[in-house]
Parts: C-alpha cells; structure tokens; sequence
C-alpha cells in the first residue's frame, strides 16, 4: 500500500509541475489567445494527466491534443509522446518526444529533458525504418508513378529516403500508366531496417482471338443445266458479258467513338485538376491556422498533404491538357475522313451549322 499512495503522490506532483509549465508567465503565448482560454487549458491539461494515472491512453491523448491547439509547451509533448507510445503509435511517439527534447532546451526545462531521455532512446531504437527505392529507368519511363504505403501516397521527394514506420504489417501499392498495378504486403520488424525496391511490369497487348476454320460440308451433286434456248439472229453477239448495273457501295465511315471519349477524359481530368486546386487552398488555410501555435519544423510537416493536392492538380491539368490536343485531332481526322458531313450557313439573322455524324 504505501508504494501504491507514493505512486499516486508522484503523478500529483508531476501534474502540478508540468501544469505550472503549461501556464507559466514567461512562455510565450499565442497573441490571440486571452487568460480565459489559458485558464481553460489547464483545466484541461489536469484532466489528461488524471486520465493518464487511470491508464486511460485515448482520453488523454484527445484532451492533450486540444490543449496544444491553445498552447504547446515541451511538457505537453512530453505526454503526447508517452500517450501515443501506450496506444502503440511509436512513430507519431518518437516525433513528440524528439520535439519535447528540442523544446525543452530551448525553454530550459531540465525535468522535461531528463524525463523524455530513456523514451527517445528506446524508440529511436525500436522504430522500424523503410526506404523505397525507385530504379531509375523506371522513373524515367513512368512519369506518373504513384506509390501508396498504407493507403496514403508518397510523397515523390520521399522515395529513396528513410522512413520511420511502426511495427506491424504494411501495404504497398504502385500504379503507372502502361504498367500493371503491383501490390505488396511487408512486415516491419522491431529495429528492423529495410530497403524494398518498387517493380512494375509494362501491360501486354491483348492478342486477338483465333478465327475457326469453316467447315467443310460435302458440296451438293450438281444439277443439269437447263439447255438454254438459242438466241434470236437479229440480236446483236458480243464477246463480253454485259455490265451490271449496281447500286454505288457506301464507303465506311471513320467512328467517332476515340474522339469522344478523349474528350471526355479531357474534361474530367480538368475538372479534377481543379477540385484538388480547390481542396489544396482549404488544407492550406488550416494549416495556416494551426501553424500560429506550432513550431516551423511541425508547421512545415503538416505542409505536406498541400504540397500533394498542388502536384496533383498540375498533374491533372497536364493530363488534361494533353488529352485536348488528342481530342482535338480526332475530331479533325474524322471529320476530314468522311465522319460528319457538315455545312454553315450564314443569313442575316445569324448563322448556324447542320450535318450527320
């Protein structure tokens, strides 16, 4: 019992110690944020650390979470790394305790340094480390690889670089126009550093499928012609067989199913182009929010998601673009083939076009 009161008589003064940072004077503070907002935060910030000595990981870290939507001290990193830790996220963990440990010397907080020391050591050795290696003739040959890890993309400037991820099984898709989607399954081991090369096979053309061969019936017996009756003397003979007179053949015309669809897929990607274009500036708006109460290298973190949605927009509208010069030949070709026959016609009222396709 008494190591039991004198546990929970640790929490108590580290909860008064790490508050008392929280709200401490000589932190700088958002100038948007009033005493009333501080106040609420350590309220808050009281909450998380009961909800920390109860073993209850998720409250905590949601509370801490809105705590440093108002102020972000190095304590309170501190215990978002040890909450995300508990909840078996080490590599959001080992960000939070490298930030305490920055920030900590930076606001002269030894309890902080000394307390995040053994933490960061451990987890800088148990992250598992992954770096996905692109072959440079594929880059070359396929502009618009894309590489998901987890559902999310990465970013292109991450490929062939380390990356933390946690321990456990992860996804691994790549896609290429003209290559066939590879997908893959890795396990991350504790410690574990590897290197995986991404592979991507280029698409087989379809082969058509054979013709039968007719089937040779037995021919029908052959019937006596019927002796022809001789022709009048006073028709006219002559040494070649009269010509026949046929309707004149139609010529095929050229379909005009490749022009509209490249017009289409013109269109769509425009419109995708913009749609990103659109959700990059909302993305970038909040983070631009949030930036007021982080430090430059998290500011710059959460740029990330903006960075993508922007290439992906420019990637959509040069698809887009390149698709209407497509388009725009196709239509050219199958109208100057016979495809649609047009006319213009110009009046006093106005003019206006007629045809078929």
């Amino acid at each position: 019992m008494p190591r039991r009161h004198g546990r929970r008589g640790r929490w108590a003064l580290a909860a008064c110690l790490l508050g008392a940072a929280l709200i401490e004077p000589s932190a700088r503070a958002a100038d948007n944020v009033t005493p009333t907002q501080l106040e609420a935060a350590r309220r808050l910030y009281t909450q998380a650390m009961e909800d920390e000595r109860k073993g209850d990981w998720a409250a905590a870290l949601d509370k801490l979470e809105r705590v440093a939507t108002v102020k972000t001290t190095a304590a309170t990193r501190l215990h978002l790394g040890i909450c995300e830790e508990k909840l078996g996220h080490l590599v959001s963990a080992l960000s939070h305790y490298e930030l305490a440990e920055r920030q900590g010397a930076q606001e002269g907080k030894q309890d902080v340094i000394a307390a995040v020391k053994a933490p960061l050591a451990r987890l800088q050795a148990k992250v598992p480390r992954l770096t996905l290696q692109v072959p440079p003739a594929l880059a070359q040959t396929a502009k618009d690889l894309e590489v998901v890890l987890d559902g999310k993309p990465v970013a292109k400037g991450l490929l062939g670089v380390e990356m933390r991820v946690d321990i456990g099984t992860h996804k691994l898709e790549a896609t290429a126009s003209g290559f066939v989607k590879q997908t893959a399954t890795l396990e991350a081991a504790e410690g574990s550093a590897q290197t995986i090369e991404v592979k991507l096979e280029r698409e087989r053309a379809a082969t058509p499928a054979p013709v039968p061969a007719p089937s040779h019936a037995p021919a029908p017996a052959p019937t006596p012609a019927p002796t022809p009756a001789p022709a009048p003397s006073s028709a006219p003979t002559s040494s070649s067989p009269a010509p026949l007179d046929l309707p004149p053949r139609d010529e095929p015309r050229r379909s005009s199913a490749f022009a509209i669809g490249t017009t289409a897929g013109a269109v769509v990607l425009l419109g995708a182009g913009v749609g990103s274009f659109l959700y990059a500036g909302s993305i970038a708006n909040d983070v631009k929010d949030q930036c007021r109460s982080l430090l430059p290298a998290e500011c710059d973190a959460k740029k990330g998601p903006v960075r993508t949605w922007d290439g992906v927009a420019i990637g959509a509208w040069a698809g887009g673009a390149v698709l209407g010069v497509v388009a725009t030949v196709a239509w050219v070709s199958y109208v100057g083939k016979g495809g649609s026959r047009a006319s213009l016609q110009v009046g006093p009222t106005g003019a206006s076009v007629g045809g078929s396709f």
